[in-house]
This record gives structure tokens, C-alpha cells and sequence, in this order.
């Protein structure tokens, strides 16, 4: 079985591949490096505030696509404000449609994770209305966000 295959079998099943940092450095050279973006967050009512925690994004231009990561870690000063929570995109969303992407809660305290589906509106610079199963992501649902939980938003999108 070749390198390919073996991924496609380990990502199928979900499972770590040892060789998933190769396809990373095989990907690197080609591509070039992931590049790093500081993404706001925001929310609909009031801004949440990252304070001690940690606010990433990361993004990899795919052709005509955009790959983009943003991740939000909670730390014991961070704030989770009010209303709906957004995050900024690295670059403008295609003007004429709205596309989606994937991502989940990690949650330490209640030891489970929720899927998440960021929308992008057509020509905006944020995934905003953040859902999971029960309605849009907030500062308490599905879950009420405390030290140490994350909230995860990857995939490709396509730009203006």
C-alpha cells in the first residue's frame, strides 16, 4: 500500500497517521508555508475579550481557494460578551454567493465536543452565525464556555 493510500485509509477512519506531518512538509514545499492572521472576535451584542486565552488564525491559498483555521482557546480572563459570536476571514468572501464551512467545540468541563458550521455571507469579511445542533454559538450554547475549552473553524472558502 503507497503513502496515498494509507492516508486515504487513515483519514477515512479517522484515525492518526504518522505520516501526516510529511504530507504537511510535502504540501509546504510546494504550496508554500501556512501564513498566520490575528482574526477579531466578536459578538452580536457585546465583544467577547480574549484576555489570557488564545485567538489564531492561520491560512493557505489552494489555486482559487482559501484554506483558513481560527482557533479560540478560553483562558481564565477571557470573556465571552454577548450574542452571537463572528470571527474575521484573512480576506473578503466572494461577492455573489455564501459558503459555509466546518468546525467544532472541544469542551474540557463537559467532556464532549459539538460540530459547528460557520456561515460566509456573500462578500462579507466574517464567519458569522456560528450553528450548532441547538442554534448559534454563544458565550452559553451549546455549552457555557469556560478555561480551557476551544472553538474550532476550518475550511476552504472562496474569495472576492
Amino acid at each position: 500500500m503507497g503513502f496515498i493510500d494509507r492516508l486515504r485509509f487513515r483519514l477515512r477512519d479517522q484515525t492518526p497517521d504518522p505520516n501526516w506531518r510529511e504530507l504537511e512538509r510535502f504540501t509546504s514545499r510546494i504550496l508554500g508555508p501556512f501564513r498566520g492572521y490575528p482574526p477579531a472576535w466578536t459578538g452580536s451584542t457585546t465583544d467577547p475579550a480574549i484576555g489570557n486565552g488564545l485567538l489564531e488564525g492561520h491560512w493557505r491559498e489552494f489555486g482559487d481557494l482559501v484554506w483558513v483555521r481560527v482557533q479560540m482557546t478560553a483562558g481564565s480572563t477571557t470573556t465571552f460578551g454577548s450574542g452571537f459570536h463572528s470571527f474575521s476571514l484573512p480576506f473578503p468572501a466572494h461577492f455573489s454567493w455564501a459558503q459555509t464551512i466546518g468546525g467544532e467545540i472541544n469542551s474540557g468541563t463537559a467532556a464532549r465536543r459539538w460540530t459547528l458550521q460557520g456561515h460566509i455571507p456573500a462578500d462579507s469579511s466574517t464567519i458569522n452565525r456560528v450553528q450548532h445542533d441547538g442554534g448559534s454559538l454563544t458565550g452559553t450554547a451549546p455549552v457555557t464556555l469556560t478555561n480551557g475549552d476551544s472553538v474550532i473553524l476550518q475550511g476552504f472558502y472562496i474569495p472576492a
